[in-house]
């Protein structure tokens, strides 16, 4: 199947859902630690709550899905102009962001801190939103880049240092995608190795990752099924590996890898994105109906499951005590559910109440600046098939 087609690009949806997903039991488990969870924290299973690595797959994806519109643009970088793609990131990633920051402080203002389950929290989840919140700091926090307070802990979205990443590095992305076009190995080696000398961040590996299987994706998607099973298999292996290194792998091998500035993690995520950029059965699997739903409201989830996790998981414990229900397994899986549940409705709530109209909103101001400075379009071509 083609880079371009319809159900590759509603693939990559989906995994952006499941890494929302992975990042939301990250924070639930860190959140109220189950033994049986700490038993097999150093097993493959462990992949299945590793927020550190889901967080490396974002970028890797975000590199992947915003390169694909360059490649496909013959003329690139023509008429291309960073103001306006700059403008359209910014409308894409702030209006639904301030929403999810004004709802976490009225959740802090009015539900915040209720009594104790039976089920305890931990310091960790314990330590959030700990500094006193206004209307005031609350402005402060909506600037973003600023980290305003510069402790993840004490921000009403602790999680927003993301899109931070993500906004810097979507405009040093054309960039890289320039030099791969012209030899893909110069932008390996300013990545690589010029990031010691210009100080770029960790992250600008991951997303040059994306870069390279948007260079390939053709390549990808045409060979994959020729290759046998073994080294399909192979692959798979390699990228469990190298996704869960942190707790998999031994000390010396990743800090040997950050010496050089690979991003091991990073290297997971892009062989699990091969995998399913030239699996033909894995896109049929990730194009289900649930799983492209949850991909659809997958930046929701991202941003607003904290504020649920801290607002509404400690009354669904209490309610479950209050109906007789102790176990802890069973208590954690309640708490889950309900949890992840608001989290899903709240998601999709503001995807058309937020999220969408802020996209349109920008494609308006783009066709309305249009109109007043210039006939030259503001506005990028449109790709129609493109979410990110």
């Amino acid at each position: 199947m083609p880079p371009t087609a319809t159900a590759r690009i509603h693939f990559l949806d989906s995994i952006r859902g499941l890494a929302a997903t992975t990042v939301f039991l990250s924070h639930l488990a860190g959140g109220y630690p189950l033994a049986v969870l700490e038993s097999v924290g150093d097993t493959p299973l462990r992949i299945l709550w590793h927020g550190e690595g889901a967080v490396s797959l974002f970028f890797v994806l975000s590199g992947l899905v915003l390169s694909l519109q360059f490649f496909k643009q013959e003329s690139f970088p023509g008429s291309f102009s960073i103001v306006r793609y700059g403008i359209a990131r910014l409308f894409r990633i702030m209006p639904l962001f301030w929403a999810v920051v004004w709802l976490s402080y009225a959740g802090y203002l009015y539900c915040f801190n209720p009594a104790p389950a039976s089920l305890p929290a931990s310091d960790w989840l314990k330590g959030f939103w700990g500094e006193e919140k206004t209307f005031g700091s609350t402005l402060l926090e909506c600037l973003l880049v600023l980290k305003i307070p510069l402790q993840a802990h004490h921000r009403l979205v602790p999680q927003d240092w993301t899109l931070a990443v993500e906004l810097v590095q979507s405009v040093a992305l054309p960039f890289l995608v320039m030099l791969a076009r012209y030899r893909l190995g110069w932008m390996v080696f300013f990545v690589v190795f010029g990031a010691k000398l210009l100080g770029l961040p960790v992250f600008t590996f991951s997303f040059m990752l994306g870069v390279v299987l948007a260079r390939y994706a053709g390549t990808i998607g045409n060979r994959w099924g020729g290759l046998p099973l073994a080294a399909k298999v192979l692959t798979l292996a390699a990228a469990v590996l190298l996704y869960g290194n942190a707790f998999l792998l031994p000390e010396p091998f990743t800090r040997v890898a950050g010496k050089f500035l690979i991003d091991l993690t990073a290297l997971g995520s892009g062989l699990f994105l091969v995998m399913g950029l030239g699996s033909n059965t894995l896109q049929a699997l990730l194009n289900r109906r649930p799983l492209l739903f949850i991909g659809k409201v997958s930046y929701g989830i991202y941003l607003t499951h904290m504020l649920l996790l801290l607002c509404l998981t400690p009354y669904a414990l209490r309610f479950l005590n209050t109906l007789g229900v102790y176990d802890p397994y069973l208590l954690f899986a309640g708490g889950a559910a309900v949890t992840f549940a608001a989290t899903v409705l709240l998601s999709f709530v503001t995807y058309h109440a937020v999220e969408r109209p802020g996209i349109r909103l920008g494609k308006w101001f783009l066709d309305w600046a249009t109109l007043l400075f210039g006939s030259r379009p503001l506005r990028e071509p449109e790709a129609r098939h493109v979410r990110a």
